[in-house]
């Protein structure tokens, strides 16, 4: 399994993964400071300095594991919550959800920026789609290497997982912000009920995970939006 391992393609995944991560985290930081409660601002979690963000096991040992165990075609990780004081909050029930919300919108805009420089990187290499990736089992596999090859590759897994984060963590699953957007719709008797299951919600992911039903439901969003934004990548 270490015989396939390639240090520079996990670090094209890598800084992508540390971005999505570390502007998904600041993004519920900010938003939380903009709606009332400073706690996050005052950590000092308003920063794209990803040593504030990082979770030692799920910003980089996890990412590294899954790499290695998927002979380099996915990786995944997560970082430290930010601490929010909901009692702060101008209106509770509007605020949770634009707390939660402001996360998987920064990984979209992400994804659109990464796009937006793949799309300038193809016009200044005068590239196509075909010049650049071929189709393998694996999924897309880059044709070019050295610096700009690297560079390519950066910006198609930011693409990818921007839009992985931001689609899975809408799932409607506590503690997911997609269960978070939800509540805050909800009437509060509702809302307290559903948030009740939040105890669970690692115990429903993993089973779902392990099910392969999670990844019948999100990974055909992803292959589509992904496939939208590189559509309009090499137009």
């Amino acid at each position: 399994m270490l015989d396939n391992f390639n240090p520079a393609l996990f670090a094209a995944a890598l800084i992508p993964l540390l971005f999505s991560i570390t502007v998904h985290e600041m993004a519920h930081a900010w938003m939380a400071n903009r709606c009332g409660d400073a706690t996050a601002k005052m950590l000092g979690r308003i920063t794209f300095n990803p040593a504030k963000h990082i979770d030692p096991i799920g910003t980089l040992l996890v990412p590294l594991l899954l790499w290695i165990g998927s002979n380099g075609t996915f990786t995944f990780g997560w970082a430290r919550p930010v601490p929010v004081n909901y009692r702060n909050f101008k209106s509770l029930q509007r605020d949770i959800g634009l707390v939660a919300l402001a996360g998987p919108v920064s990984n979209v805009v992400m994804a659109l920026s990464w796009a937006f420089y793949l799309h300038f990187l193809v016009i200044l290499a005068n590239h196509n789609i075909i010049d650049l990736f071929y189709q393998t089992n694996a999924g897309m596999v880059l044709r070019s290497d050295g610096i700009i090859g690297g560079i390519i590759m950066m910006c198609y897994f930011g693409i990818i997982i921007n839009l992985s984060m931001a689609i899975f963590n809408m799932i409607p699953i506590p503690p997911l912000d997609g269960s978070k957007v939800l509540m805050s719709r909800l009437p509060p008797h509702l809302a307290d009920k559903y948030a009740s299951l939040e105890r669970f919600g690692f115990i429903i992911i993993i089973a779902l995970s392990y099910t392969s039903i999670l990844s019948l439901v999100i990974v055909p969003i992803i292959r589509f939006f992904s496939g939208l934004l590189l559509r309009f990548t090499f137009l």
